[in-house]
């Protein structure tokens, strides 16, 4: 983990693999969030990350992953991405998280989610086809 200030020398991370911060896609981050836990400088890396922009995408930071990240940012009011266009905004109301910042957003993901949906079922009729 890097960071500025003399408080990344003290996390408990930079004396620990990196590689147990950053799993694998699919992998476990329980590891690295339970070393977050005896960190002593936690909430300054916590900081640290909420107030970079964009947010980190990858890694566990203070103890939380992206998600997490994106949650804690907003229940402070500071500005998240959308996850379509990825143009920061600050959620209207933190307690109802959204991930985008607008509806013409969240009808293009939608629209894009729809289209994914049909290539598979296409996918998967063209194999069932195959195998008959």
């Amino acid at each position: 983990m890097s960071g500025s200030g003399n408080w990344a020398d003290q996390a408990v991370c930079a004396q620990t693999d990196p590689e147990i911060f950053f799993p694998e896609l699919g992998g476990s981050s329980a590891r690295a969030k339970r070393i977050c836990t005896t960190c002593p400088v936690r909430e300054q890396c916590l900081d640290w990350a909420i107030s970079l922009v964009p947010l980190p995408s990858e890694g566990i930071w203070g103890g939380m992953g992206y998600r997490a990240l994106r949650k804690e940012a907003a229940r402070r009011g500071r500005p998240v991405p959308c996850e379509a266009c990825g143009a920061m905004f600050v959620l209207p109301d933190p307690a109802h998280p959204v991930v985008y910042c607008s509806a013409r957003c969240r009808a293009g993901q939608r629209r894009a989610q729809q289209a994914a949906a049909e290539r598979r079922r296409a996918a998967t009729r063209a194999r069932k086809e195959e195998a008959a």
